[in-house]
């Protein structure tokens, strides 16, 4: 048949052009169809932010300066402050957590009890019962006011400046409590 205008005739195409053409796409298909519907992988997860150790180690130093506080009546006074100054540490090192991290991660807070539970980052002295001997409890208490001035201080030099800025007040916190204990 051939169409009124006079172009050429329209042929049906041979049962082994179609099979050949079918084969064709068959052999290809599947992976072009994987390709194009296999979604992107999902991206890696954040890596964990450099102010969760500080933040498990100020709860862990409140918790055991409240223990010296209520075991020793002497060094109530001074631990009650190191653990009011430590909690507020807590705090804002979560809170700046949550600021930059605008997605959902666990962050250890203050009022939790998984930063004691987490191991002693100073030696065994955080997180632990209140020493029995006031000297030793005043040891423990100075000794996790070192440890948390030297991890803060060592954190700071790789921080952007406001983060820097409230790890050295940290630091310098911690200083503090050990002049006071010393």
């Amino acid at each position: 048949m051939r169409p009124a205008t006079g172009g050429p005739a329209l042929r049906r195409p041979t049962r082994r052009v179609v099979l050949a053409a079918g084969i064709a796409i068959a052999g290809s298909g599947p992976l072009a169809a994987l390709a194009g519907c296999t979604p992107p992988p999902p991206p890696p997860p954040p890596p964990p932010d450099p102010f969760e150790p500080l933040i498990a180690s100020a709860t862990e130093h409140a918790e055991l300066a409240e223990a010296v506080a209520a075991a020793h009546p002497s060094l109530a006074g001074a631990a009650r402050q190191v653990a009011a100054d430590r909690r507020v540490h807590a705090d804002a090192l979560a809170a700046e957590v949550r600021r930059v991290t605008p997605t959902p991660q666990p962050v250890t807070s203050a009022p939790s009890s998984a930063g004691a539970s987490s191991g002693a980052s100073s030696g065994g002295t955080i997180g632990s019962p209140a020493p029995v001997d006031p000297a030793a409890a005043r040891t423990a208490l100075l000794s996790a006011s070192t440890n948390g001035q030297r991890q803060a201080a060592d954190l700071v030099a790789g921080l952007p400046r406001y983060r820097a800025g409230l790890v050295a007040s940290i630091a310098a916190c911690c200083a503090s409590h050990a002049v006071v204990l010393g």
